[in-house]
């Protein structure tokens, strides 16, 4: 004979049970195979080229990677915005002003939208551009949810200027570069189908109330394909291959998933290296002897710029 508290307990659980076990069973039928992602139509754009990947540039360096000896080891595209002009000042008066290592030019340049309502910050960039040359500017609104776009207008400029350059690096602008690790690392470096970077495996957000909530409607899988962190090292042909494909694949408005998913359908795994580290985090006190020991470091802060990178390249500098 079933007891009266035994009833009780089935009654109050019994709901919960059921949307639990219901949730199990949606869950399981969630495709998350990465040879579905890769053929998905969901990610196929099959029709014309996608308008997220054909840009015009307002300000375009065409020329930058005509080196005078024509050997460009290493294009640096940092994405930027039209406010960070100090920043750009200390970068250029840093890492970026080494512009060549063994005799292997080293080209780096800023990456960025146009103001949505500011006229006078977007001539001053025409105008910072005159001083400094070294701006391309992409004829879309710089923001936060556009850094998909700023992403594939580097490919697609690395593409069009940049296809007899060796290797490409992209950066955000509170990143740092040792640009001497890098070029001799690249010495020997794979010419072909090489992706490096910080890699992560994550998941999509489902829980609504979290600042990134994904809905399946906007990405349907359970997990995402490999992806990495905000800065990333490819050989010139990943990065043609890149732009191609992102022509035509859906746009996403998380820039690194959206590599990710792009290198998923070409067939490339990106390879972890530790030496990109995305928690360097300088304006905790980390210093140029801790960046000796990597390829970028993420989260300096502005005035930490120069001090790190000066200690970076200081030989006598006990560490």
């Amino acid at each position: 004979m079933v007891g009266k508290s035994t009833v009780v307990a089935v009654t109050k659980y019994f709901p919960a049970a059921c949307v639990l076990l219901c949730l199990i069973s949606l869950y399981s039928i969630i495709p998350d195979e990465e040879a579905i992602i890769a053929t998905s139509s969901w990610y196929v754009n099959t029709s014309q080229p996608a308008q997220h990947a054909n840009f015009d540039f307002l300000i375009s360096q065409s020329h930058r990677c005509e080196g005078a000896n024509g050997d460009v080891l290493l294009v640096i595209l940092v994405h930027s915005k039209p406010t960070e002009r100090a920043m750009r000042t200390e970068i250029r008066e840093s890492w970026a002003s080494e512009k060549q290592v063994d005799g292997q030019e080293i080209v780096t340049l800023f990456v960025l939208g146009r103001s949505n309502d500011d006229r006078q910050l977007n001539d001053d960039l025409v105008n910072e551009n005159k001083k400094y040359g070294d701006i391309i500017l992409v004829d879309f609104i710089d923001s936060y949810d556009n850094l998909t776009l700023k992403t594939v207008a580097c490919l697609q400029w690395t593409s069009q200027y940049c296809r007899k350059s060796k290797y490409f690096l992209k950066m955000d602008s509170d990143m740092m570069v040792n640009i001497r690790a890098v070029a001799k690392f690249l010495r020997t470096a794979p010419s072909k189908g090489f992706v490096t970077g910080e890699v992560a495996y994550t998941s999509p957000i489902r829980f609504r109330l979290r600042k990134w909530h994904v809905s399946r409607k906007e990405y349907p899988y359970s997990k995402y394909p490999p992806y990495m962190l905000g800065t990333y090292l490819l050989s010139m042909d990943v990065v043609q291959q890149l732009y191609a494909t992102a022509k035509h694949t859906m746009f996403y408005r998380f820039e690194d998933v959206y590599i990710g998913i792009c290198l998923r359908k070409i067939n490339l795994t990106p390879r972890y290296d530790e030496r990109f580290q995305v928690n360097f985090a300088a304006k905790t006190g980390r210093t140029g002897c801790e960046m000796k020991k990597l390829f970028v470091g993420h989260h300096v802060v502005q005035e930490y710029v120069h001090r790190v990178w000066e200690d970076m390249l200081d030989v006598n500098k006990v560490c």
